[in-house]
């Protein structure tokens, strides 16, 4: 398993991020649109804020979860019925991953308790499906001063990725990876050094090669997705198209000839998502 994440240097990124691709805007809205998470091959849930009204109700947005159908373009509101109380509209819903069979999400939401800082920070939580209802449980690793947010489950090495604010990261918000054993068993967070610094580290994810990617804040650019290629110790900032002087970040590969990623555009300061294909 990479060695558990043991790397050699390797410079070039992988031949299909140096194909010319075609920019489609998905989904542009005043709404922050974001938190992509692949589900089939044909549907993503991803996190979006103030849709449906509910930012009226709330008196603040709210962020939600949605579902975008790839193949018919249609954009619905995810059935979060009996999803640990994810109907309720006191929990925002940072975003979601999936295991291969669908028969678990990983998902983030914040507590409704304030921590020592008097925020309410986001905890992780594992929801199993069954056919007509689901158990819910807290990840064992979680203290609850603290967030943990942005999951991604690569379920060909049944490794959970994640960020968290926690201590003994390098500062900031720090990218982690933890072993699933077992349905319910857990190895020990691991930091992924490589990638992490002083400052923040976001939006993890990895391709069916084992390539991890996530974004980083740089100066005069903002958001900028990065490429830590497999067998390589040091992340390379990708390309254009895929990073631009607006906020590029939430890079998620569908396959070698679909890419999606999250944007915000200079010009307007919401999130919009975009798929990058090959025709």
């Amino acid at each position: 398993m990479w060695g558990i994440l043991g790397y050699a240097w390797a410079q070039e990124f992988p031949d299909y991020l140096r194909s010319n691709y075609i920019a489609k805007p998905l989904i542009t809205t005043k709404s922050n649109d974001f938190g992509l998470a692949p589900m089939t091959r044909d549907y993503i849930v991803f996190c979006s804020n103030g849709r449906k009204g509910l930012s009226r109700v709330l008196r603040e947005d709210k962020v939600d979860l949605f579902l975008y159908n790839l193949k018919n373009d249609e954009v619905s509101e995810f059935d979060k019925t009996g999803l640990c109380e994810l109907e309720s509209v006191k929990y925002n819903i940072g975003s979601v991953s999936f295991s291969g069979d669908l028969k678990t999400m990983f998902i983030s939401r914040n507590r409704f308790d304030k921590n020592f800082g008097g925020i309410l920070p986001f905890e992780l939580l594992q929801v199993d499906i069954n056919e007509q209802s689901s158990e819910c449980s807290l990840l064992p690793f979680i203290n609850p001063d603290f967030s943990y947010q942005q999951p991604f489950f690569d379920t060909r090495q049944n490794v959970l990725f994640f960020v968290s604010n926690q201590p003994g990261g390098k500062g900031g918000y720090d990218i982690y990876y933890v072993v699933r054993r077992g349905e319910h068993l857990w190895g020990e967070p691991q930091n992924l050094e490589r990638v992490n610094t002083p400052g923040d580290e976001l939006f993890p994810s990895v391709d069916s090669f084992g390539n991890i990617y996530f974004s980083r804040y740089v100066e005069g650019r903002g958001l900028e997705i990065f490429c830590l290629v497999k067998n390589s110790t040091v992340p390379q900032a990708l390309p254009g198209p895929f990073n631009t002087e607006g906020d590029d970040f939430n890079l998620i590969v569908v396959d070698t000839k679909n890419i999606l990623l999250a944007r915000v555009l200079r010009k307007n300061k919401s999130s919009d998502i975009l798929l990058y294909s090959i025709q």
